[in-house]
C-alpha cells in the first residue's frame, strides 16, 4: 500500500521493519547472482532485471535501482514522521504518500503539517531541495512546511522561505 496513514511511533516502526525486510530479501538474491555471475551479468542484472522487492509490498518484484530510491526515500519519511510526532503530536496523524504516489510527502490529517522528503548525494543534486521547498510552500493551508532529507555529510537545519528544511540521520 502506497498511502499509509501513521497514528504513532508504533507505525513508523512497523513501516520502518517493511523497508528492512525488503532489503533482506534483495540482499539474499544479491548474494545468489554475485555468486553465479560474472561481473558485467551481476551488474545487468542490478540493473535491468526486477531481482528487488518493492518495499512497501514485498511481493511485488521491482527493479532494484528502483528499489534502492524507494528504499532510502522510505526511511527517511519514517525519521520525517517520528520527528512530526515530537514537535507536532496534536497534528498527528499523518499521511505518508510513499512510492511514486501524488501529493505532497506527508501532510498531517488536519492540513496543519505539510513535508515533502528526498534523498541523495547533495542536498542540490537536481535541484531536489530547490523543488521541494516550491512544493510545500505552495501549500497555502498548512501552518508547518518541511523539506527532510538525508545526504552523506554534516548539515544543518534552516529555514528557507518560511519551509524548515531539516537534514536526517538514517541510524
Amino acid at each position: 500500500m502506497k498511502k499509509r496513514r501513521l497514528t504513532s511511533r508504533d507505525d513508523t516502526n512497523a513501516l520502518e521493519d517493511e523497508i528492512r525486510r525488503a532489503a533482506e530479501c534483495a540482499l539474499s538474491t544479491i548474494r545468489k547472482i554475485a555468486e553465479e555471475g560474472d561481473g558485467i551479468g551481476v551488474l545487468e542484472a542490478l540493473k535491468f532485471e526486477k531481482i528487488g522487492r518493492d518495499p512497501f509490498d514485498t511481493t511485488r518484484p521491482l527493479n532494484l535501482i528502483e528499489q534502492v530510491n524507494q528504499t532510502f526515500t522510505g526511511l527517511v519519511s519514517v525519521r520525517a514522521a517520528n520527528y512530526l510526532f515530537d514537535h507536532h503530536p496534536d497534528a498527528a496523524p499523518f499521511w505518508l504518500n510513499l512510492g511514486t504516489t501524488r501529493g505532497p510527502d506527508i501532510m498531517s490529517e488536519d492540513g496543519s503539517v505539510v513535508a515533502e522528503v528526498f534523498s541523495a548525494t547533495h542536498p542540490n543534486s537536481n535541484n531536489k531541495r530547490k523543488k521541494d521547498i516550491e512544493k510545500v510552500r505552495g501549500e497555502l493551508d498548512a501552518s508547518h512546511r518541511y523539506v527532510f532529507y538525508y545526504c552523506p555529510g554534516n548539515h544543518v537545519c534552516k529555514t528557507l522561505g518560511g519551509v524548515k528544511v531539516v537534514p536526517l540521520e538514517l541510524e
